[in-house]
């Protein structure tokens, strides 16, 4: 229950690596928290917001937080921030959490900035490079 404006919660994740859903369940909210002027419009209403997202004390780029769906009452909302229904805001994820934010980052930087060579590309031939080292290396007498 939030007892001012602001509210910030914090969820502690101590997962196993993979993919998992955060769902923040929005509940226990009555038409008593909408308030409506005699023309049925709303004048006043109980509302939570998403303002920002943190990881380990780091904001994370504003487009993290439109990943999220927010469903109620049968109906679907991507990127929606603002919940004033009783329903479900889920955000998919995967840990170790900063690999993937830095991993989703790069994704769409290049998305909307597409480089030569991609990043994934660059990974992928170091790789490549390092597993012939250690097959030379493997290969060097005792």
């Amino acid at each position: 229950m939030f007892s001012s404006t602001n509210e910030s919660i914090t969820v502690p994740i101590e997962l196993l690596d993979g993919q998992h859903v955060l769902e923040l369940e929005i509940y226990g909210k009555r038409s008593a928290n909408t308030k409506v002027d005699s023309a049925g419009n709303i004048i006043q209403d109980q509302l939570i917001e998403l303002v920002d997202m943190f990881i380990d004390d780091v904001k994370l780029p504003e487009y993290f937080k439109y990943a999220g769906v927010y469903k109620f009452n049968n109906q679907t909302y991507p990127q929606a921030l603002v919940w004033g229904c009783n329903g479900i805001w889920s955000w998919e994820f995967f840990t170790p959490i900063i690999t993937w934010a830095i991993d989703k980052k790069t994704e769409n930087a290049e998305k909307y900035n597409p480089p030569i060579i991609s990043n994934f590309d660059v990974l992928n031939d170091k790789l490549k490079r390092f597993a012939v080292i250690e097959e030379l290396l493997n290969e060097l007498p005792d």
